[in-house]
């Protein structure tokens, strides 16, 4: 399995489990390789994701930098 972080294996995990209440749609489509496919895309989406997540977290704590003034605490 590949290496995940505690986040994408939990985003991972709710999508696994979204897709299992679609799974006829999956079987149809992909046969045996259903849950192959399903935990395959579950990753993938979990990993952008958890990617969308931490861009954000940067930024909003470069605005909280930039965003003070040099007198600040924070700057000493």
């Amino acid at each position: 399995m590949a290496n995940l972080t505690p986040r994408e294996i939990e985003i991972s995990n709710k999508l696994y489990n979204q897709y299992k209440a679609k799974k006829g749609d999956f079987v149809k489509k992909y046969g045996a390789e259903a849950p192959k496919v399903m935990k395959g895309r579950a990753i993938k989406l979990a990993k952008q994701m958890a990617l969308k997540e931490q861009k954000q977290r940067i930024k909003e704590a470069i605005k909280q930098v930039l965003g003070t003034k040099p007198n600040d605490k924070k700057w000493v």
